[in-house]
C-alpha cells in the first residue's frame, strides 16, 4: 500500500504518455523492447508484476475500496439469482465484487491518466480488457502487442490495431471475424537482440528439454534415461515451464541424470536457447522461438500427453503442420530423428516465417523499431 500511495503522487508526471500495460512476466518481456524505444514519452504500467524500478503499479487497493460501495448492487443479484448462480456467486464473492470495483476504478484511473495510447500484450483476460475498452471507449487508440503463438478460437480484435508477429496469427484473427485494416505485421520484438545468435551448428551437442503442462513426468524420465543410454554425449539442459511447472517437481529427475538446470523465471528464453542446438517440447510456442534461432525443435507427443483446455489440441500452434518443427511420437522415432540430426542439422530458420514476418528482410532483428514506428504513426 505504501508504494501504491507513493506513486499516486508521481502520477501527474505520468499523464499523457503511451501507458505500455503489462499483467505478467510474458507480456513485460514483450513490451520491453518496443518501451525501450519510447521511453521517453511512454510509463510502463502493471498490476502485480516487479521487474524494476521503472514499472509503476496500479494501486489496486483503490479498487478494492470502491468495490464494496457495489456490496447493495452484489446483493440485489444474489437474491435474484436461480439456485445454481447463487452458488457460482458464493464461490465467486471475491471476484465478483472485486470486478465491478475495479471497472469504476478503470473509467476513473483512465481519466486521470490521459494516456496518448494504450500498448497491452494480454486480449484475453478480463484486467486488460477492462482497462483497454474503456480506453477505447474515450477515443485512446489501443495497441494489442501478441506475445505468443495464436491457435484456433482466438478472440477477434477489439482494439484500435494489433501488432501481430506474423501471416499465422494475421489468418486466425481474421478467421475470428476481425478487421483486416486493424492489422499490422512486425515480426518478434523480443528477439531482436539476439540475432546474432543465431545457432550455425551442422550437428548436435546440446539438448534443451522444455517441459510443461501437457508432458507426462514419467514419460519425461524414461525419455532422459533413453537419451542417456543411446547418445551418452549429448548435454541435457532441463528448464520448466515458468508459470505451470516448477524444480521440485522434477528434483529426482534432475539428481539421477546429473542434468544441467535452466530456471524459465529468471533467465530468458533467447538467453537459453543460445546454448542449445536443439529442444524438445509439448505444445509450447519455445518450439517457434527455437526455430527462429534457428535451433532445432522437436515436437514430443505421445498417448500419455495430457489436453487441459477445451482448445488444445495435437500440434496446437501448427508447427508440425507448417514445418517448424518436428513431430515424434516414441522413443523409437526420437532415436532416428537424433541420429539423423547428429549427421546433419539443417538450417530450419527460413521455415518460422510465416510465424514471423521479418525473417529474411531488412527488418530482421529490428522489430521493436518498426513497432515503435507503427505506434506513433498511427496515433497521429
Amino acid at each position: 500500500m505504501f508504494l501504491a500511495l507513493k506513486n499516486i503522487g508521481n502520477y501527474r508526471l505520468k499523464q499523457q504518455k503511451i501507458v505500455f500495460f503489462a499483467f505478467s512476466k510474458n507480456n513485460y518481456e514483450a513490451l520491453k523492447p518496443i518501451y525501450e524505444i519510447l521511453k521517453p514519452k511512454s510509463i510502463l504500467l502493471s498490476r502485480k508484476i516487479k521487474h524494476d524500478g521503472e514499472v509503476l503499479f496500479m494501486p489496486v487497493f483503490i479498487p478494492l475500496l470502491l468495490s464494496y460501495l457495489y456490496l447493495p448492487k452484489y446483493i440485489g443479484f444474489y437474491i435474484k439469482a436461480t439456485k445454481d448462480d447463487k452458488k457460482i456467486l458464493e464461490l465467486k464473492f471475491d471476484k465478483v465484487l472485486y470486478s465491478l470495483g475495479y471497472e469504476l476504478f478503470c473509467k476513473l484511473y483512465v481519466s486521470w491518466l490521459a494516456p496518448r495510447a494504450i500498448v497491452f500484450a494480454n486480449d484475453h483476460i478480463f484486467y486488460t480488457r477492462v482497462f483497454t475498452s474503456i480506453a477505447e471507449r474515450k477515443g485512446i487508440k489501443c495497441f494489442f502487442l501478441q506475445h505468443s503463438s495464436t491457435f484456433d478460437n482466438v478472440p477477434k480484435i477489439y482494439s484500435s490495431f494489433a501488432l501481430l508477429e506474423g501471416n499465422h496469427a494475421k489468418e486466425k484473427y481474421l478467421k475470428a471475424g476481425s478487421d483486416e485494416k486493424k492489422i499490422q505485421l512486425i515480426g518478434m520484438p523480443k528477439f531482436d537482440e539476439y540475432i546474432y545468435y543465431i545457432n550455425n551448428n551442422n550437428t548436435l551437442n546440446r539438448i534443451g528439454i522444455c517441459t510443461n503442462r501437457s508432458m507426462n513426468t514419467e514419460d519425461t524420465s524414461e525419455m532422459i534415461d533413453f537419451i542417456r543410454q543411446k547418445f551418452p554425449k549429448f548435454q541435457l539442459i532441463l528448464r520448466p515451464h515458468p508459470g505451470l511447472e516448477s524444480k521440485d517437481k522434477y528434483i529426482d529427475i534432475i539428481k539421477r541424470y546429473k542434468l544441467e538446470f535452466s530456471d524459465s523465471k529468471k533467465i530468458n528464453t533467447f538467453y537459453f536457447l543460445k546454448d542449445v542446438d536443439a529442444v524438445i517440447s509439448g505444445n509450447s510456442s519455445i518450439l517457434l522461438e527455437a526455430a527462429i534461432q534457428n535451433v532445432f525443435p522437436i515436437y514430443y507427443f505421445t498417448p500419455k500427453t495430457e489436453f487441459y483446455y477445451n482448445h488444445d489440441r495435437f500440434d496446437k500452434y501448427d508447427y508440425v503442420k507448417n514445418k517448424v518443427a518436428a513431430s515424434v511420437e516414441n522413443l523409437g522415432g526420437l532415436e532416428e530423428l537424433l541420429r539423423n540430426l547428429i549427421k546433419y542439422k539443417p538450417f530450419i530458420r527460413n521455415n518460422a516465417k510465416h510465424y514471423c514476418d521479418t525473417i529474411g528482410t531488412p527488418h530482421d532483428g529490428k522489430s521493436a523499431i518498426l513497432a515503435a514506428e507503427t505506434i506513433e504513426d498511427l496515433i497521429i
